[in-house]
């Protein structure tokens, strides 16, 4: 296992660096469940079927998973806003409120689906066949798992009150 840590441990800290940097994520955080997976691979590879760095770099890509779901959602609870303006406040927790309304009403995967949609901040805009492509290289979902769980999204985001 020592030869295989030492062969293996910069790809498990590339990896954890580049998606760190991604969804702005402490990288010892992220560094730490990439060796976390490291050992689960370890403990699953069959080397008939592929190569270590083959199966270790597909399991390295449960880093996506973890960092959308531990991180997509932040607790406020322990925050202080009396010093800022009440207008800020007030679009604060608006925002706020659409989150958490997110979080018990939408399925996992639409919460998924709607970090993607969120994440182009305006910049271009979304589409299903966009997150056919980031939703199947990243947890191999088929067009109709990504339609389903888009159209959930589509209901709940029309259906919300702004």
């Amino acid at each position: 296992m020592d030869n295989f840590y030492e062969k293996y441990k910069n790809m498990v800290c590339k990896v954890s660096y580049e998606i760190s940097r991604k969804y702005k994520i402490e990288y010892e955080e992220v560094e730490a469940q990439g060796f976390y997976l490291f050992v689960k691979a370890l403990n699953k590879w069959e080397k008939e079927k592929s190569s270590f760095s083959t199966y270790l770099f597909m399991t390295l890509k449960d880093l996506h998973k973890y960092c959308l779901k531990n991180h997509f959602f932040v607790n406020w609870d322990d925050r202080n806003f009396d010093n800022l303006p009440s207008d800020i406040t007030d679009r604060f927790f608006k925002i706020l409120e659409f989150y958490d309304s997110a979080a018990t009403e939408l399925s996992e995967e639409a919460q998924n689906i709607l970090g993607f949609i969120l994440s182009f901040g305006g910049k271009k805009k979304p589409t299903i066949h966009g997150a056919f492509k980031y939703f199947h290289g990243l947890y191999n979902w088929s067009r109709k798992k990504v339609v389903k769980f888009w159209k959930e999204v589509e209901i709940w985001w029309l259906s919300y009150e702004f």
